[in-house]
């Protein structure tokens, strides 16, 4: 299942990303060199954690969300 955010929240979630890729150095293949140390979530009651995986281009890091209602907690709030 897809979640879908809004811009705002994508948009922090791309300067998160931005921060990591600054923060690092480039190996001989043009990729960047991380650590090897898991993501941790420090996200509060009402965020959800999205674990972004490594690529070339970023490290793997967590990312909190603010929390989305799914269908079903809509329709029994009206």
């Amino acid at each position: 299942m897809f979640k879908l955010f809004s811009l705002p929240t994508l948009l922090l979630a791309s300067l998160a990303i931005s921060v990591v890729v600054s923060e690092s150095t480039l190996g001989g293949d043009g990729c960047i060199i991380c650590t090897q140390q898991i993501p941790v979530c420090n996200c509060s009651v009402y965020e959800t954690c999205i674990i972004i995986p490594q690529t070339c281009f970023e490290c793997a890091h967590a990312v909190c969300l603010p929390a989305r209602k799914s269908a079903e907690d809509a329709k029994s709030n009206k």
